[in-house]
């Protein structure tokens, strides 16, 4: 039998601004905003302000998945 992890997407977001090193972005989750910044290595794309992205979560794996830009949340 084959086990299939399940992903659970913990925050929606956009970037809001960056620069060589940290990426300043707006995170929302049931009607909340929060700010953070985050390390630009981390982004698995090319960082463009209103980029688009989503913290998701599989067991103990966090990762950050880029939205192309004409699609919906």
């Amino acid at each position: 039998m084959k086990l299939v992890a399940f992903t659970t997407i913990i925050w929606s977001g956009v970037v809001d601004s960056f620069d060589n090193d940290w990426v300043f972005v707006e995170l929302y989750k049931d009607n909340k905003v929060e700010y953070a910044q985050i390390p630009i290595v981390i982004f698995p794309c090319q960082v463009s302000e209103e980029q688009r992205f989503l913290f998701k979560k599989s067991e103990d794996i966090f990762q950050i998945e880029c939205i192309e830009s004409n699609a919906a949340f």
